[in-house]
């Protein structure tokens, strides 16, 4: 009786596992465009080892396909030969990706480069965004390449993946 009851309840989760649709993991949606980006420095302080520690928020406008506007708190250290490096930089989004509209938290990663210089030339990064509302909730998605370059202009490529 015993070998019969385990039977059918194999059986029977067998038959529900059969039932169950497959999670389905869609393709990531790619996208591209440009941004404008305005900073506002709140502080400046020279380092024990000579480097330039920067306090700033940085106001980012995207158009194309991701519209919108991300509000950024950062620090950056500013180095002798011209380069920096970002060390906190995380900041929230409204607007749009792919379409859906909401709202997200921005975390920029892997940001170096040289400068920065008044309009923010030139640098290369990655952006991680995290839905917390409207159609962007529990999004995931990032761009890329956000690129400043002199001759290339303000440009990202995106990669989106909606659940």
């Amino acid at each position: 009786m015993r070998k019969l009851k385990i039977s059918l309840l194999f059986l029977g989760l067998m038959l529900l596992l059969l039932v169950v649709p497959a999670a389905q993991a869609s393709a990531p949606e790619k996208g591209s465009g440009t941004f404008d980006i305005a900073r506002v420095i709140s502080g400046v302080k020279i380092t024990d080892d000579g480097n330039i520690k920067v306090n700033f928020t940085s106001t980012i406008t995207y158009e194309g396909d991701i519209e919108g506007v991300s509000v950024v708190q950062a620090v950056a250290i500013l180095h002798d030969d011209g380069t920096f490096n970002l060390l906190a930089h995380s900041g929230n989004f409204i607007g749009s990706i792919n379409g859906r509209e909401g709202t997200a938290i921005v975390k920029f990663a892997q940001v170096s480069g040289e400068g920065p210089a008044p309009d923010g030339c030139c640098y290369v990064g990655n952006v991680q965004f995290e839905g917390t509302g409207g159609d962007l909730e529990n999004f995931k998605g990032r761009i890329d390449k956000l690129s400043f370059q002199a001759e290339g202009g303000k440009t990202y490529l995106s990669s989106a993946h909606f659940h």
